[in-house]
């Protein structure tokens, strides 16, 4: 059979689509990974616009300015606690339920900050941005969760990186609103209520529109659900998981080396979206209100590109090229040209053109990771995405964690460019070397201990 085929091409490292009828057309498929693309808009919304509001509010004196490390990794504390526990709940608890409940709470939580901060004080700042992390710790476990049930092979790399890329256009609407919210007269405590209440709708949007899987829409037509669950290899038994192969997982070679990919990528990810603002005020010489604007056009280019980048990779494996070759050369792409961009801003002039050129470049090639080693996670084992997604993430918060706090350490003082060098080499070193662990170690094959039978 047809199916049978593809699915031994996918174990095999290569992927040919024999079909045509089903995939060209618009499905249930692109409805749920578009209301996937909308949520991971709406959660990194709330991320990114704090980066921007903290700098007003230590500005106005709200908050403390040796704070403000600390209160920006509040909301990644959060995400580091709650990372591996979600995971798990994904396989044993709906993926779609926990998604909307927690981004609604999270929501809620973001409109929360200008009391907390008026009212508590940096402290309770910090609570409830902890409190955030906790409700959106299981963003990428659930996301990653419902695409390894909703993504066609051949299909995977544009459907993951579209949604995926909601994070970079996220991180770009909320750095361009929140910097002409700042020149309005709502003042900084709008950017709160504006992206905490978007996050809080689309809980509630979701929560009646998405499923867990095609097998679970009332929607779904015959045809695009037997493409879909034929395509992917899975059989249409919807009962949970409720054991997990640990041993295996924690031992696999495929497993750590995403790890320290992720690592990497989330540092620099983490590094540049809380502070770039800052550096362009502080060093490049733009005002607050400039900085957070011309702060979100690398995220527009890297928005940009990620189409072309995402379909080029489909069409590579569309060839007949193995999928472990695309996904390691555009995981080199995605890393390695950002990492030398930062290396290289260290030893250039820092002209306003020069540097927003440079960190266009870092941020724009940065989005390949989006359709390279993050689809590996559910590749190597579409049973347990959610839960190595959930384990890789947790080292990568981690790294979210250290990465602020390592600048507050280095960067005593702001003006000062050659102790923001430091942070840069830093983040440069840590993309070339994560990206040699995966190109190495790395693989797109599904693992043996896929396919362990539960008890």
């Amino acid at each position: 059979m047809i199916e049978d085929i593809k699915c031994k091409n996918m174990e095999n490292g290569t992927i040919r689509d024999p079909t045509k009828k089903v995939n060209e057309k618009f499905g249930i498929r692109h409805l749920q990974a578009f209301l996937l693309f909308l949520g991971m808009v709406s959660a990194f919304n709330t991320r990114s616009s704090m980066s921007v509001a903290l700098i007003a509010m230590i500005n106005e004196e709200v908050l403390p300015v040796d704070k403000f490390g600390l209160v920006s990794t509040g909301f990644i504390i959060g995400l580091v606690i709650m990372e591996i526990p979600f995971g798990y709940l994904v396989m044993l608890r709906s993926p779609k339920t926990i998604h909307s409940v927690f981004m609604l709470l999270s929501g809620i939580m973001h409109m929360l900050v200008p009391y907390a901060a008026i009212y508590g004080g940096w402290i309770t700042v910090l609570t409830v941005r902890i409190l955030m992390g906790v409700c959106q710790g299981g963003l990428m476990s659930c996301t990653q969760a419902l695409l390894s049930k909703w993504c066609p092979p051949f299909e995977r790399a544009r459907l993951a990186m579209f949604v995926f890329n909601g994070a970079i256009l996220g991180n770009m609407i909320a750095m361009l609103v929140s910097g002409a919210l700042l020149k309005s007269n709502f003042g900084w405590s709008s950017i709160f209520y504006l992206f905490g209440a978007m996050t809080s709708v689309w809980g509630a949007v979701f929560y009646v529109f998405g499923a867990d899987s095609p097998a679970q829409h009332p929607k779904i037509n015959k045809d695009e659900r037997e493409y879909i669950e034929s395509s992917i290899g899975e059989s249409t038994d919807e009962s949970k998981v409720t054991k997990v192969p640990l041993r295996q997982i924690l031992t696999s070679v495929p497993v750590w080396s995403l790890v320290a990919t992720n690592c990497g990528d989330v540092w620099g990810f983490f590094i540049l979206l809380t502070l770039l603002p800052n550096y362009m005020s502080n060093i490049v010489g733009f005002n607050i209100e400039e900085g957070a604007i011309i702060s979100a056009l690398p995220y527009l280019s890297a928005w940009l590109l990620a189409f072309p980048y995402s379909w080029m990779s489909d069409y590579f494996l569309k060839r007949g090229v193995p999928v472990t070759l695309v996904r390691k050369i555009s995981n080199s792409i995605a890393m390695w040209i950002p990492g030398l961009a930062l290396a290289l801003l260290c030893v250039v002039e820092r002209s306003k053109v020069v540097t927003v050129g440079i960190m266009v470049v870092a941020v724009s090639f940065s989005c390949g990771t989006f359709c390279s080693y993050q689809v590996s996670k559910m590749e190597i084992s579409p049973n347990y995405a959610g839960i190595i997604m959930s384990f890789t993430n947790f080292f990568g918060n981690v790294m979210g964690v250290l990465g602020p706090n390592v600048y507050s350490f280095v960067v005593e003082d702001v003006k000062n460019p050659q102790q923001w060098d430091v942070i840069f080499l830093i983040t440069a070193s840590l993309y070339i070397v994560s990206n040699a662990i995966f190109v190495v170690f790395g693989t797109s094959k599904k693992q043996p201990w896929n396919e362990i039978e539960n008890t």
